[in-house]
């Protein structure tokens, strides 16, 4: 049975374990630490690992400690 993909899902961008180092200005082998956790969005296919960018945000979104007075002023909802 194949499963019908959105358009959404196909315009998706992935972001390789060497990006997601960059982004978050960690070592390479931290970067491969965060795609063994339960909770990270990660995709593998074959050998290689692959993250889909619009989860990672949204994943590093949820982790991110907005203090009360600054979500008011930058009208970030925690």
């Amino acid at each position: 049975m194949t499963k019908k993909v959105n358009q959404l899902e196909m315009q998706e961008t992935y972001l390789t374990v060497s990006e997601v180092k960059q982004t978050l200005k960690i070592s390479q082998s931290a970067a491969y630490e965060l795609t063994h956790r339960k909770d990270f969005p990660v995709c593998r296919i074959g050998g290689s690992v692959r993250i889909p960018k619009s989860l990672f945000l949204l994943w590093l979104k949820e982790r991110t400690y907005v203090p009360a007075n600054l979500s008011a002023y930058f009208n970030v909802s925690i």
